[in-house]
């Protein structure tokens, strides 16, 4: 059982009192958990896929409500994703190949958790999510089209003689920038 101490009121910074709650995680679970962190490497899906092991996988998500939360988390965040908006950075000369890393890395992934879920695409099974992602998407959308033309303009002016002959001024160009990531973050905070 948790012990409960009570903190001397004049110790905190609103005079109130606070309760403090001191544990240890029993050593079992401790112990679970620096096994499962020991063993990341090679749970990877693509080394169980490897192995013959992904069925291994799949009845862990679909028996173990942790991983399938974990799982879940990641199709969430995954379904946020839109590579459309960035897609001309494949050829980008110097961020080409990260953005091309990451792009495949994502389908790789992509692939692999819908083998495990047994799904079609991501967030199949909860479609009331799914959707308020979309409809997120195309609030936010706006959004990261002016920060990318923000972004792209600072750098065209920056690599380029021409930027004095620009409207769009490195000050101006910042605060785009800025206030969309406002925009952006607030409604990726408040979304599913």
């Amino acid at each position: 059982q948790p012990k409960w101490t009570r903190a001397n009121a004049s110790d905190t910074a609103d005079g109130h009192a606070r309760r403090q709650c001191r544990t240890r995680h029993p050593p079992r679970l401790a112990e679970r958990r620096e096994l499962l962190l020991g063993q990341l490497p090679q749970l990877s899906a693509e080394a169980l896929d490897r192995e013959g092991r992904l069925e291994e996988a799949a009845s862990l998500y679909r028996r173990n409500a942790f991983f399938r939360t974990l799982v879940e988390n990641s199709m969430q965040s995954m379904t946020k994703c839109d590579f459309r908006l960035t897609a001309h950075l494949a050829a980008h000369s110097r961020y080409g190949d990260l953005w091309n890393t990451v792009h495949e890395e994502y389908e790789r992934t992509r692939v692999f958790v819908l083998a495990i879920t047994d799904q079609q695409k991501l967030m199949e099974t909860v479609p009331s999510i799914r959707e308020s992602i979309r409809l997120r998407d195309s609030i936010i959308m706006p959004l990261l089209v002016i920060q990318q033309f923000a972004l792209t303009e600072m750098e065209r002016q920056t690599s380029s003689a021409d930027a004095a002959d620009s409207d769009w001024t490195p000050e101006l160009l910042r605060k785009l920038i800025i206030r969309t990531m406002y925009g952006i973050v607030n409604a990726s905070r408040n979304a599913v």
